[in-house]
């Protein structure tokens, strides 16, 4: 994902171009294909770009509407056509592509923070207005980009990366120490606003964070509709409505190009991969899609490769099982070169930077492709899960949408990490 880190200042003081330049070098890594740095006296950031080529992206930010609106953020909006209806906007030409950022000033500049309500998608941003003075934060309703910030005095500093925020002088450092407590006993915080830093807080999902003169303001801006029972005349109707929910689900996130599915014999990702070779197959680009197996063997009994080779062969695409030759747990974990910003579950660490078994087979799956697309295990029920690399395989993004019914088939969401 690209990064991105602010200040806001009500305090009087100017915002310093000196602490955005040393973030946006500590952010390099975030975006290695462009970095661009704003500021005023209020209100400044720093942006650093990774084009993974699947939508079109915004190359410099902040992105700018009308001299009032200030827009800072790593975000993919579904259902744009939907969204253009709604501001009363034409179809956009045949071929004719625009950045969610621009997409989502316009249905701010129209509805305010209303438009939360309008947009699905992906998403964490901060908004400055400059009319008002006053800073927007949000982040989507199930979590799909991870969004820091630090109240210190009258400044809010704000980001998608917690490790720059150790570079901020004014920042205590000192450890939430029931962070730690629920991280040893549960494996997670079970607080989704606190960090291992007490200091430095995280915007749960689904809500929104202001910052003006008033002071900060915290709220809950979307929750699960309670629903009536889906009640249709018979079985095949429920067959029926739950593949059109899984087309539109993926063909609105399948890109043009090649892209590297996840498949691992079971149920969730072959309906992906199926839905995805169906798709590809009608655009004529089923030969860009390449499947890939994460297998176990030989260090347990694992049949689920042999399950993934019968799936890939009956939808006619690419296949490649990727292995590890040995899985040493915590080997390497006292390296400088292992860098997390909190602790973290992943016990295969190996002696190369970033280099995690998940981390390296993930990016051996992406060679070749820009995005990934699969279904997340570890979600409630069928999921798409989506891996965006840049061109170069320099970085790797993860998302996933919960196709559980209407309210939810565009929801996306990426693991919580930075």
């Amino acid at each position: 994902m690209s990064g991105y880190f602010g200040v806001a200042r009500l305090d009087g003081k100017p915002v310093e171009r000196r602490l955005l330049e040393n973030i946006a070098e500590q952010l390099a890594f975030r975006g290695p294909d462009g970095t661009s740095i704003w500021h005023d006296e209020r209100c400044g950031g720093c942006f650093t770009r990774m084009d993974t080529n699947s939508a079109p992206q915004s190359e410099q930010q902040p992105v700018v509407l009308d001299q009032r609106y200030f827009l800072w953020g790593d975000l993919r909006l579904d259902g744009q056509a939907d969204l253009r209806a709604r501001l009363g906007e034409p179809k956009l030409a045949a071929g004719a592509r625009e950045t969610s950022e621009d997409l989502l000033l316009r249905a701010w500049n129209r509805w305010g923070d209303s438009a939360l309500d309008r947009i699905i998608g992906d998403f964490s941003f901060a908004l400055w207005d400059a009319h008002d003075a006053s800073l927007v934060c949000a982040r989507d309703f199930i979590g799909a980009r991870p969004f820091y910030y630090s109240l210190i005095g009258n400044t809010l500093y704000f980001g998608n990366t917690l490790n720059v925020f150790r570079n901020v002088p004014e920042i205590p450092l000192d450890v939430d120490e029931l962070f730690i407590a629920d991280f040893l006993i549960e494996g997670i915080s079970l607080d989704p606003a606190r960090t291992v830093y007490r200091a430095v807080r995280r915007l749960p999902p689904g809500h929104l964070l202001r910052f003006s003169k008033n002071g900060i303001e915290l709220r809950r801006f979307l929750k699960l509709p309670v629903e009536d029972s889906l009640e249709l005349p018979n079985q095949q109707d429920y067959l029926d409505a739950y593949l059109q929910l899984l087309r539109q689900a993926v063909n609105d996130r399948l890109p043009q190009g090649e892209v590297a599915l996840y498949l691992s014999g079971g149920l969730d990702s072959s309906s992906v991969c199926a839905i995805a070779a169906e798709i590809a197959g009608a655009r004529g680009q089923k030969d860009k899609l390449k499947a890939f197996t994460l297998g176990l063997q030989p260090f347990v009994h694992d049949p689920e490769p042999e399950f993934a080779a019968v799936s890939a062969r009956h939808l006619g695409i690419a296949h490649r099982l990727l292995t590890e030759p040995e899985l040493i747990p915590f080997a390497g974990a006292q390296s400088q070169d292992w860098q997390i910003p909190e602790p973290d579950q992943e016990y295969f660490f190996i002696r190369k930077k970033n280099s995690s078994r998940k981390s390296r087979l993930t990016r051996m799956s992406c060679s070749g492709a820009t995005v990934a697309m699969t279904s997340l295990r570890d979600s409630p029920g069928p999921t798409l899960y989506i891996c965006g690399a840049s061109a170069t395989g320099r970085e790797l993004l993860a998302t996933s949408v919960d196709i559980c019914g209407p309210t939810s088939a565009s929801r996306l969401c990426v693991p919580d990490c930075a």
